[in-house]
């Protein structure tokens, strides 16, 4: 698989390495770029990344293609699954949301680096096709390594809508820079308005953000990955806890950080893995490995990891009945979801809700149209 990069003196690698550094002073600012924390998280997931060539050509092949999407008018979605988690990704500008801003992890993504990363890409339902044959034709039948390029009709949807407005009131709205806070867009979820909403709309999902009020994008990340068989049952312990906040954490402090965001319930894959790295220091690669045997109930892995879980809990000052306490809410809490591929799908839910709150007339129209198309 060869990728023709754009300097013939330069490897593929060095040509990734320059790509993710020149996107990541775009996206943060050079300040931050020189950061201890930000170049320690960077190099670590290039140098896994840039282990295999083959791997390389494989990022550099997804680079081309979300550009030349891009440049043909398609729109792209921010991210889903676990490629969300990576930091060069963000970058290199093939996802869309900030790993570092919602405690999203790379390993969670990439952890073996015998295989090739998996990176499945949304692009517009109607257009989708477009991509699939430009891939086709600049790298042969060969399809992209191990991911998958899939259409989603929201984002045709979002397109309309802005296409509308600008027709209409002659704004330019920028969807991706939309404020994260806005009133008119969270009393919209409140009143459970959200007909049309992407992943939003059901009435169940409407009821339960009537109880639950939500009152930062953190609230409906959380709502969004418990609305699913096994955990929907547990929202409504969450509503309760993010009603009583007193009750967070009453175990230990950094469970009390680690949960802050959902009132001190294990709802994110991301926060079995954090929780054991932090309090038992796990390695990155460990806390994945658990994060699997707990998903598949590999309980031979699972005790194994126990022990280890309380041996390095207790040296590093934790006392042992927590531990234990911590241990078994781990456990309880095995049907976790991946919390990448839900802040993906909720900032898109997020600009839909936006669009009805406040150009309700051009959303509905776009709304017709794309069911129309099919």
């Amino acid at each position: 698989m060869n990728y023709n990069h754009s300097s013939n003196s330069s490897s593929p690698k060095e040509e990734l390495r320059q790509q993710v550094l020149q996107g990541a002073i775009e996206r943060y600012g050079n300040e931050f770029v020189q950061t201890p924390v930000f170049i320690q998280r960077l190099e670590t997931e290039l140098q896994a990344l840039c282990a295999k060539e083959n791997t390389v050509n494989y990022l550099l092949m997804i680079l081309d293609t979300v550009n030349a999407a891009r440049e043909m008018g398609i729109c792209v979605g921010p991210g889903r699954s676990s490629a969300a988690g990576s930091l060069v990704l963000y970058c290199l500008k093939i996802t869309d949301v900030d790993p570092l801003k919602y405690g999203l992890l790379f390993e969670r993504f990439y952890s073996d680096s015998r295989s090739l990363p998996t990176i499945d890409i949304d692009f517009e339902c109607n257009e989708h096709e477009k991509v699939v044959d430009y891939v086709t034709r600049t790298y042969g039948e060969i399809h992209p390594g191990r991911s998958q390029i899939l259409g989603l009709c929201v984002l045709t949807m979002i397109k309309l809508s802005l296409r509308n407005i600008k027709h209409s009131r002659g704004i330019d709205l920028s969807i991706h820079s939309i404020p994260l806070n806005d009133e008119q867009t969270f009393r919209l979820f409140r009143e459970g308005r959200t007909a049309g909403v992407f992943q939003f709309e059901s009435e169940g999902i409407r009821k339960y953000l009537r109880e639950l009020v939500p009152e930062t994008f953190d609230d409906l990340i959380a709502l969004n990955a418990l609305y699913r068989v096994p955990t929907i049952e547990q929202i409504p312990q969450f509503i309760a806890n993010k009603h009583r906040k007193d009750e967070i954490g009453k175990n230990l402090p950094v469970m009390k950080e680690c949960l802050k965001e959902t009132y001190g319930r294990i709802v994110y894959q991301e926060q079995t893995m954090l929780l054991v790295q932090q309090i038992a220091s796990f390695t990155p690669a460990e806390s994945d490995k658990l994060r699997r045997a707990l998903g598949r109930m590999d309980q031979p892995i699972v005790d194994e990891m126990k022990t280890r879980f309380l041996s390095s809990g207790t040296q590093n000052g934790h006392d042992e009945k927590d531990l234990e306490r911590v241990w078994q809410t781990i456990c309880d809490s095995r049907s976790t979801f991946l919390k990448a591929h839900s802040v993906c799908y909720t900032w898109l839910a997020y600009q839909v809700a936006y669009l009805k709150a406040h150009y309700l007339e051009e959303f509905l129209d776009a709304r017709t149209t794309t069911s129309h198309m099919h």
